[in-house]
C-alpha cells in the first residue's frame, strides 16, 4: 500500500514540478544522489557519453573493506 501511495506521489509531482530536461542534458556530467532512508550511503556518478562511473562514499566504512566503491 505504502508503494502505491509513493508511486503516485511521485508521478503527480513530476507532472506538477517538471522542467523542460531531456535525456541529453543527462549524458555528461558529474551528479550527486545524497544519503536517505532507503538508501544510507552517499555516491557520486560521472557520466561522459557512453562511459559511466559510479563512485560510493563511505567514509565510515559501512560497507566493509571488500567492496569496491568503484564501478
Amino acid at each position: 500500500m505504502k508503494n502505491r501511495f509513493l508511486i503516485m506521489f511521485l508521478l503527480l509531482s513530476l507532472g506538477s514540478f517538471s522542467q523542460e530536461l531531456t535525456c541529453l542534458d543527462f549524458k555528461n556530467g558529474t551528479f550527486y544522489v545524497p544519503a536517505d532512508n532507503e538508501i544510507p550511503i552517499d555516491f557520486k556518478i560521472i557520466r561522459e557519453g557512453n562511459k559511466q562511473i559510479e563512485i560510493v562514499q563511505d567514509p565510515e566504512n559501512k560497507l566493509g573493506e571488500d567492496f569496491d566503491k568503484t564501478s
